[in-house]
């Protein structure tokens, strides 16, 4: 008989199992960001974290067809440098949101094109 809580690993244990998973995005229109100003987004979906691990995909569709991981946070910058895009996500009880912000770099006014952020939130049931 094997005790778990005597090991100190095991290969035949079960690990992480899916748990529940969500697709969700909010757009981006087309507008005009000031020399040094942002705009801010937030995508959000009902799913709760209690007693799991959570996973979330990232996609600026767009500007590209990517998906990344966010692991605290992502930060990107686009279109030479013009522009960065920084995300994260966070749970607030019931929900999963994806905070996104878009800053202009430059000196001048720019134009940020369409963007959908798709995002695909994962969680595990964790063995523990």
């Amino acid at each position: 008989m094997i005790i778990p809580k005597n090991l100190a690993a095991a290969g035949g244990l079960d690990g992480f199992k899916n748990y529940l998973t969500s697709s969700f995005s909010v757009l981006v229109p087309t507008q005009s960001v000031a020399a040094g100003d942002f705009i801010s987004f937030t995508a959000s979906t009902p799913l709760n974290n209690a007693n799991s691990i959570s996973q979330v995909q990232i996609q600026y569709l767009g500007i590209s067809n990517s998906y990344y991981i966010i692991n605290g946070s992502i930060l990107t910058t686009w279109s030479s440098g013009d522009y960065e895009i920084q995300s994260y996500y966070y749970f607030d009880g019931t929900n999963l949101n994806v905070f996104t912000v878009i800053v202009n770099q430059t000196a001048g006014a720019i134009t940020i094109p369409d963007i959908t952020i798709n995002c695909r939130g994962f969680l595990f049931v964790a063995p523990f």
